[in-house]
């Protein structure tokens, strides 16, 4: 299982540590948490687990609480609130409702979120009992665990689905920067693509060799080379 603590003396962790508690168990607006009282000791560091994959029903019933989980949904809701944090209402593909909270501190903007996009968002699964009616939610830690969504197909397939759209994903193998930066390659186990963004587009990512991206666009051809031309954010 998975649990918060709360340390007034702010010690310098970082994800992945590995740390000891002694403390007392108590809990802040319905979240269990280890307030240390005499001991919190990092011990070595190693990989984050991955994240559990969840549906709305196990969120909303509080399941794995604490731990880092995953959950694929459509936005339905954006509401922006003091300092630009933002609290989100998704929907899964059994059709139940569940909320992230983003807060502004971490990176991640308003702009982050779009209604009737699908994504798939990682984060810790919380609870603000303040929130009704969905006091358990999923707080994201930074724009990485926010990606666009929806059903992923191979390079390979989406190189045969010219004139359709398609989310796929790979490692960039070459970023064009003499173009503007709005060229660049990338390939999965079964193939490779070129991602083309409009010279006008002003969210041409920063890119380089080795990066994993996930792409939703609009398959097409240009002197027969197939590429996709992003139609939402690259992740």
């Amino acid at each position: 299982g998975g649990i918060g603590t709360f340390d007034s003396n702010n010690p310098e962790l970082a994800e992945g540590d590995r740390i000891q508690i002694s403390g007392t168990r108590g809990s802040f607006r319905g979240e269990l948490q280890i307030s240390p009282v005499t001991l919190l000791v990092p011990i070595d560091s190693e990989d984050v687990p991955e994240p559990r994959l969840v549906t709305a029903a196990e969120i909303n019933a509080g399941d794995y609480q604490g731990e880092l989980v995953a959950v694929d949904g459509t936005v339905t809701t954006v509401e922006v609130l003091s300092f630009g944090n933002q609290r989100v209402t998704l929907t899964d593909g059994g059709g139940a409702d569940f909320a992230v909270y983003a807060d502004s501190r971490t990176g991640v903007e308003e702009d982050a979120w779009t209604v009737g996009q699908a994504y798939t968002v990682r984060g810790i699964l919380t609870i603000d009992d303040r929130d009704d009616p969905l006091p358990h939610r999923i707080e994201v830690r930074g724009p990485q665990d926010v990606a666009i969504g929806g059903s992923v197909v191979t390079i390979a397939e989406a190189r045969a689905m010219e004139g359709e759209n398609a989310i796929v994903e790979g490692v960039v193998s070459w970023q064009i920067t003499w173009s503007g930066g709005n060229l660049y390659f990338f390939e999965d186990e079964t193939a490779g693509m070129l991602a083309f963004h409009n010279s006008s587009s002003t969210d041409i990512p920063t890119l380089n060799r080795g990066d994993r991206i996930r792409i939703a666009g609009a398959v097409s051809s240009f002197r027969s080379e197939i590429q996709i031309s992003p139609v939402t954010s690259v992740s």
